[in-house]
């Protein structure tokens, strides 16, 4: 019932009226990162509202995704591959970064600062997630072969 477009819509916009109202009525600062640290009812009302509206334009989203180039479609499928290596490992490519190479200079903030770090991180990342993802499958193969040994 609630993949019905009519429903979906429904909800996705009471959510919507909800942030807003919540937003106009208290003075709340619309900022989502000012209300992330304490997750407050605008930032699950208005996070609830994109989560819906994402998830009604499902079908829209995958025909631009189908007229993507091919490399596009392929970096995201690579992205969708190793998105749990990446997690974890892109605390360490930004620390690899600011320690080793002296990507840390909080005074010279600019956009080619940034955007140079940004790239670094990037590429270190997905240079390392390939070898961890192959790591902790083989690691979840031992250990599935040994729970179902015992």
């Amino acid at each position: 019932a609630l993949r019905k477009p009519s429903i979906s819509f429904f909800i996705s916009f009471t959510f919507f009226v909800i942030s807003y109202c919540l937003a106009d009525q208290f003075n709340l600062d619309p900022d989502y990162a000012n209300h992330t640290y304490y997750a407050d009812f605008y930032y699950i009302a208005g996070s609830l509202c994109a989560i819906w509206f994402l998830m009604m334009s499902k079908g829209v989203l995958l025909q631009v995704y189908a007229l993507l180039p091919k490399i596009i479609r392929e970096l995201s499928e690579f992205l969708f591959r190793h998105t749990f290596a990446i997690f974890l490992l892109h605390g360490f490519a930004i620390w690899v970064a600011q320690e080793k190479f002296g990507l840390i200079n909080p005074q010279h903030k600019t956009i080619s600062y940034g955007l140079i770090k940004l790239c670094f991180v990037l590429s270190l990342t997905m240079c390392i997630a390939p070898m961890f993802t192959k790591m902790c499958s083989w690691a979840n193969g031992k250990m599935f072969a040994y729970i179902n040994r015992t």
